[in-house]
């Protein structure tokens, strides 16, 4: 006798054939028929009409704060998804001191377009380390399993402070502090390490998220933390200077920030999950990304790149990390003035037309005057990657 049967499902198992009308049977909490014929069961559930298929596991959520105060996982819940993957892009909510917590609801308010509001009143701190996250995560009960990547911000700021924030190089001292707490985490049961290197990712107050210039030899420190732990990854994410490249040094310098995160691949010996997206400011930029990724496979490094089903939703706005006007010219002109003088300029009909009479810039024009896209979230200079 099963506990449950449940009858008449298309089932659609995964494996890419065509779906199949199937009787489903569970025994203590397993799959162990699928088929057809009468058979005893405890419960039964009417399938007829719907789909029955295994649940998504989503890799990409930022469900950090959510998960310590809400039990759902609203919305991914209603969407099919039994395991959610949290912690990506470098951002997160462990390790922390307990004097850094605003500065890291600010990073994943700037960062992720999470309204730090509701981050401020819902979370429910009680962690300093990422054990203790984790456990207090764990006493929760949960409408979906989930698992948790060590976010390279939040650790970067718990050794270094003030020093992180700035941007400042790591010390060895600071790496190898920094490997100890990620080697442990991953032993209490961390699914991984994320960084993120995005100059497009800013904090809540526009300033550059921590770990985004960090170099090479401080992600390899980190990647060493891997070694002889089994069943653990890598996430990154990477605009590869883009927003700063000339048509002539694009490619170098895309090449010169994969060579840092291929080198995270090569210490850890664990796989990579890269994010890959199409940018209309680096057009070719996703196609030099699945060479070098299969060149990295081919030379027996386990390099994947992760992308949405679906494009990538962003919220726009004038306050916001990004704006549809980011790209042209004429925004890039008034762009680090205020919001009322911006308002002024975008209210002055001469200066609209002239705007909607652009089209926007891919890529920094070689001796132009317009500023950077970088410079319009903020005007800090900032040392080449390496």
């Amino acid at each position: 006798m099963f506990d449950t049967l449940i009858r008449g499902g298309t089932v659609v198992d995964g494996t890419g054939q065509p779906g199949f009308t199937a009787d489903i049977g569970i025994r203590d909490g397993r799959i162990v028929h699928i088929g057809t014929g009468q058979q005893a069961a405890r419960e039964r559930i009417d399938a007829d009409g719907a789909i029955v298929a295994p649940g998504f596991i989503d890799i990409h959520t930022h469900y950090d704060g959510q998960a310590s105060w809400d039990e759902t996982f609203e919305p991914s819940v209603y969407h099919g998804v039994t395991t959610a993957v949290m912690g990506n892009c470098g951002v997160g909510f462990a390790p922390v001191h307990d004097h850094d917590h605003q500065r890291l609801i600010e990073l994943m308010q700037g960062v992720e377009e999470i309204p730090g509001t509701a981050l401020s009143e819902g979370i429910r701190w009680g962690w300093n380390s990422f054990a203790e996250y984790a456990h207090a995560l764990d006493a929760m009960p949960h409408t979906i399993d989930f698992a948790t990547l060590v976010p390279h911000d939040a650790l970067r700021l718990f050794v270094m402070g003030d020093r992180a924030a700035e941007g400042q190089p790591a010390t060895d001292e600071d790496c190898a502090r920094m490997k100890a707490l990620l080697h442990e985490a991953l032993r209490e049961g961390a699914i991984g390490f994320s960084t993120g290197r995005s100059d497009n990712h800013r904090t809540a107050l526009g300033e550059e998220t921590p770990a985004s210039e960090a170099e090479a030899k401080e992600l390899e420190a980190l990647a060493a933390a891997y070694q002889g732990l089994p069943y653990r990854v890598l996430h990154a994410v990477s605009d590869y200077d883009c927003i700063r490249a000339t048509a002539e040094n694009e490619r170098a310098l895309f090449d010169r920030e994969y060579d840092i995160l291929e080198g995270m691949a090569r210490v850890a010996r664990r796989p990579l999950a890269i994010t890959w997206l199409e940018r209309i400011n680096a057009p070719q930029q996703h196609r030099w990304l699945a060479e070098r990724a299969e060149a990295s496979r081919t030379a027996g490094l386990d390099v994947r790149l992760q992308t949405a089903c679906r494009p990538v939703g962003i919220l726009n706005g004038l306050e916001t990390s990004f704006t549809v006007l980011k790209s042209y010219p004429s925004y890039r002109e008034i762009g680090r003035r205020s919001l009322a003088e911006r308002l002024e300029h975008l209210r002055d009909p001469a200066f609209r037309a002239r705007l909607l009479a652009e089209k926007p810039i891919t890529l920094a024009q070689p001796g132009s005057s317009v500023p950077p896209l970088v410079d319009l979230v903020v005007a800090r200079s900032k040392k080449p990657r390496g």
